[in-house]
Order: C-alpha cells, then sequence, then structure tokens
C-alpha cells in the first residue's frame, strides 16, 4: 500500500503538482483508490463512506486503508481516547460483510520519542503515540487485540486460523531514586559546551530557529537591554520562552493553546542588564495551515512599549552536550553530598529554589533480562518538561547502571534533591502539570506567576480556549509577524525565501 502526499491538500493546492503525481500513480499502479474512516460503524454507514470512494475509482474494491481504532492525545486532554470494543468489532463485521478490505490505524501503539510528538493548531501532542491500539505502546496485548483476532478465529472462509498468542512483557517498577539539582541552571545552558551555532544579528526581532537550522528542541537568546521598564511582553513566540534577568528567573511567556497562555512578564529591569530568554518548541504543526511553521522569537521584545534591543545573539542548546556536562556535575555534587554526610557538622538549611533547574541521578536496576522487560518513567508532581504522565522506557536502553538528566522548567521543584520513580504500567489520566476537581480546572501556584495573563476555558475534553479566542489569537499572531518581517536580516530573508518552497 502506498501513500501519496498525504493529505497534502491541507496545507497547499498546487494542481499542476497534484495532476503529475496522479499521472505517475496511474501509470504505476493503476486507478484504484482508498478512503478512511474509524469505528463506530454500521453496514449503512460504512457503504456510504465506500460509495464515496466508487465516486472516484470508477468501481473498484472496497479498501479503508485507515480505519481508526480510536485517536491521539494531546496535552491538557482530561484523559485519552478509547473506543469501545464492540464498537470496532461490529465496524469491522461491517466492512467485512461489504467484501471490504480494510487496515487498522494504529495496530500497534508507539511513542513520540525525543521532541517528535507533533501538535495541532490548539495544542501539542503527547509524548505517548499510543493511541489506544491494540497493540499497546509497550507491546501489550491488550483486549481489544483479543476481540479481533478472536473475531478472525469466528471466520470459517479465513485462509489462516490465528496463532497462539505470545506472553505479554513485564513491566518493571524501580522507585525512591535520588536526584540531585545540579547548581546554576542558567550557566550550564550557556556554557560553551552546551551552545552551539551561534548567530549574532541586529535588527529589533530576533532570528527565529529555522534561519540557523534549528529544527527542535532549544534556542538560547541574549541580549543587554538598552531600556529600563517593568513589563515584558513577546507579541509572537512560539511555543515557550523563559525569561532571566541577570541570571535570575522572572516567568515565563507561552503561545496560547488549551493548556492556557501567559503572555506577559514583570521583571523591574534596567538598562545595561542582561536579558537571556530560553525558547522552546513544543512540536511542529503535523497540518501546517501555511506553508510553513515557524519557531522561537517572531516579533521584537517589548519592555513598557518599545523594543529592548536591536542586537541579538541567539544559540542552539544541544541536548547531548548537555547531558555530557550534566553527568560531569553531578559527580561534583554527588561527592559533595557524600562529604556532607561523613562530617560531624550540621547541614545548613537548604533555601527554597523558585527557577528551572536540572536534576541528575544515577540508579542501579534490578538483575534481570531487560530485553524482556519495560518500564515508564513517572512525570507527576513536576511541572512543565517534554513528557506527560508517563513516558515509555524500553528496556532495550535501559543498563545495570544509568544516568538520568531531568529538566524542570517551570520551577515547581524547590529542593536541593527530590525522589522519583519509574512504573510497571502507563498512566495517561490523572495528576499531570493541569489538573480538575469537579470538573473544574485546580491551577497550582507555582503554575501561575502573579502578573500572568491566562486565558482558559475548561471543558470536558480539556483546557480547551474558545474557538473565536483561537482564531482572533491566530490572526493576531499572523498579522504581528507580517509586520515585523521587514525588519530582518538578508540571511534572514534568504534563510526563509527557501523555506517558503516546503
Amino acid at each position: 500500500m502506498l501513500q501519496i502526499e498525504n493529505e497534502y491538500g491541507s496545507v497547499l493546492c498546487d494542481h499542476a503538482y497534484t495532476v503529475w503525481l496522479r499521472d505517475i500513480v496511474r501509470e504505476q499502479l493503476g486507478n484504484d483508490v482508498t478512503v478512511d474512516f474509524g469505528a463506530p460503524q454500521t453496514i449503512d454507514s460504512a457503504s456510504k463512506k465506500f460509495q464515496v470512494q466508487r465516486r472516484f475509482s470508477g468501481g473498484g474494491p472496497n479498501v479503508n486503508s485507515e480505519f481508526y481504532t480510536t485517536w491521539f492525545s494531546m496535552w491538557g486532554d482530561r484523559s485519552v481516547p478509547r473506543q469501545d470494543i464492540k464498537n470496532v468489532v461490529d465496524s469491522i463485521e461491517a466492512m467485512w460483510q461489504l467484501n471490504a478490505s480494510f487496515s487498522f490505524y494504529m495496530i500497534h501503539g508507539g511513542t513520540n520519542f525525543g521532541f517528535w510528538n507533533g501538535r495541532e493548531p490548539d495544542g501539542p501532542v503527547i509524548t505517548s503515540y499510543d493511541y489506544a491500539a491494540p497493540i499497546s505502546e509497550e507491546g501489550q496485548i491488550t483486549p481489544l487485540y483479543r476481540a479481533i483476532r478472536n473475531w478472525i478465529g469466528s471466520k470459517q472462509d479465513w485462509p489462516n486460523t490465528p496463532l497462539p498468542l505470545p506472553p505479554n512483557r513485564t513491566g518493571i517498577a524501580i522507585n525512591g531514586i535520588t536526584a540531585l539539582r545540579l547548581p546554576n541552571f542558567i550557566k550550564l545552558l550557556n556554557s560553551t559546551h552546551t551552545k552551539q551555532q551561534c548567530i549574532h544579528s541586529n535588527g529589533a526581532r530576533p532570528l527565529n530557529f529555522e534561519v540557523f537550522d534549528r529544527d527542535h528542541a532549544f534556542v538560547w537568546y541574549s541580549t543587554v537591554l538598552q531600556i529600563g521598564g517593568s513589563v515584558l511582553t513577546i507579541p509572537v513566540v512560539k511555543d515557550h520562552a523563559y525569561i532571566f534577568v541577570d541570571g535570575k528567573f522572572k516567568g515565563n511567556i507561552t503561545v496560547c493553546d488549551r493548556t492556557g497562555c501567559s503572555q506577559r512578564v514583570t521583571i523591574n529591569a534596567l538598562a545595561g542588564q542582561r536579558l537571556d530568554i530560553l525558547v522552546e518548541n513544543a512540536g511542529r504543526l503535523t497540518y501546517p495551515l501555511s506553508k510553513v511553521d515557524p519557531k522561537g522569537i517572531l516579533s521584537p521584545v517589548i519592555l513598557g512599549g518599545i523594543s529592548v534591543s536591536n542586537y541579538w545573539t541567539q544559540c542552539g542548546v544541544s541536548i547531548d552536550a548537555l547531558y555530557t556536562a550534566g553527568s560531569l556535575l553531578f559527580e561534583e555534587a554527588y561527592l559533595e553530598q557524600q562529604l556532607l554526610k561523613g562530617s560531624s557538622s550540621i547541614e545548613p538549611p537548604q533555601p527554597a529554589y523558585d527557577e528551572p533547574a536540572i536534576y541528575a541521578a544515577k540508579f542501579t536496576t534490578p538483575d534481570i533480562d531487560w530485553r524482556l522487560a519495560h518500564t515508564f518513567f513517572d512525570s507527576r508532581g513536576w511541572g512543565h518538561g517534554i513528557a506527560m504522565m508517563t513516558l515509555f522506557v524500553p528496556g532495550a536502553v535501559m543498563k545495570n547502571e544509568n544516568f538520568v538528566l531531568l529538566l524542570e522548567l517551570t520551577g515547581r521543584q524547590k529542593s536541593k534533591s527530590l525522589q522519583f520513580d519509574f512504573l510497571a504500567q502507563p498512566l495517561y489520566n490523572g495528576e499531570g502539570e493541569r489538573q480538575f476537581q469537579n470538573d473544574q480546572p485546580l491551577i497550582e501556584r507555582e503554575d501561575v506567576f502573579e502578573d500572568d495573563e491566562i486565558v482558559r476555558n475548561p471543558v470536558p475534553s480539556g483546557y480547551l480556549r474558545k474557538y473565536q479566542q483561537a482564531l482572533a489569537h491566530t490572526r493576531r499572531n499572523r498579522h504581528q509577524s507580517e509586520e515585523h518581517e521587514s525588519d530582518e536580516a538578508g540571511v534572514r530573508e534568504k534563510r526563509m525565501d527557501f523555506f517558503s518552497h516546503f
């Protein structure tokens, strides 16, 4: 089965290109086309969808190339989509009665490792791509899979009887791992070891990620304030910006999506102070409504109504280098902790930190064959990071001795050391970055700064802002982005001209 420019029409409309593709496909493969739909379906509803296919296929066979067992999950959802098993079985029976062929999407769930989660117009997709699939994210046989298997086994004219089921793999829990807070978060991220591909630019608007080939993760923006002021705003930023003045964390500014937004920060800064902004790309649109989905700071940075500077330095942040530097700092922090334990002196009270942090830990795993096992990192109780709820950790990446680096961006974790767990089973519902109580959002104090401008509209499907708010915000961002396009340096114009072809 081939997909040709999957859903290309959602992005562009080059008819000459689509005609060219059509002719190639017909020349090589013939005129057959397919449709896609999901459960629940009856014979009548499935038949109507196949009628649409036959309008274009000229009477070819009924084929559903993507039969959706359910759907993916997004940040801010109160729960993950779950499909009733009976609906799925009834739907495939309906297609069977119509002599249709079908392909499950997904038959096997997966994981958006790294920064490959993607996003929809109203917010990012979560790390897990379990999809409530018949075979789960971690490879477990689910009741839905058994029901589909039993349905196949009930068909006397099915050419092959289902084979015996393999045993499910073992989920392993590892509790009470101690992590130490690494010193000087801003120095670690701003060091020559972790910064890469730094570019200096002139102009009120800094460079966006794409200008210097930063496709994911983080970019570090720095300047010296040319003016002083109280309230800092970034009219157009994608997606999360963490603000520091002379190394002190002041707050964050975020794009508006279904988890809310923060649009201004009080910094009370003076001219001559250093302004650093760490910007996170929380995922690119899977269906970009324009030709590109730029990330980073896409407008001037404003303080008291005036642009803060015309000189910027922007650097990519190397996650690999951060991991290496963090492991070295951890050894120093661990040695210091052991020396304090062995000292007769009383350790002084530790300050309560209120800023982003990096925690690191070393731990030993149980003596098992990890090729036959797996685990899940438990992110509950943390603030904003990359993983949501739990992160699938395949046994193949686990060793007897392991080192883990934990990035906490909201400042919720305030102690010098803490404990975290790995779980045997995944969690998709419950406590997370946002919680609900009696169907109303429960906002923790650590999540909200006094001067944040929060836009929230709690509904059963999550923190989904009103459609009118989303549309107005999108239009406003697009207008502001166009206004500041003329401020781009020549190198940016050339690069963005290149990107405009995609």
